[in-house]
Formats: C-alpha cells, sequence, structure tokens
C-alpha cells in the first residue's frame, strides 16, 4: 500500500486527474 501511496504523493497532478475523471464519470 505503500508504494501506491509513494507515488501518489510525489505526483499530486495524477492523482487530480484520476479524481476528475472519477467525478465526471460520477456526475455523468
Amino acid at each position: 500500500m505503500k508504494s501506491v501511496i509513494v507515488p501518489s504523493v510525489q505526483s499530486p497532478p495524477s492523482m487530480l486527474k484520476l479524481h476528475d475523471f472519477c467525478n465526471r464519470a460520477h456526475t455523468s
């Protein structure tokens, strides 16, 4: 799990993009 959190914290834009995609799919 730490392995997944490390890259996520190092790459905030990636997480933001994923969140935006999830949000869009949920809104659709």
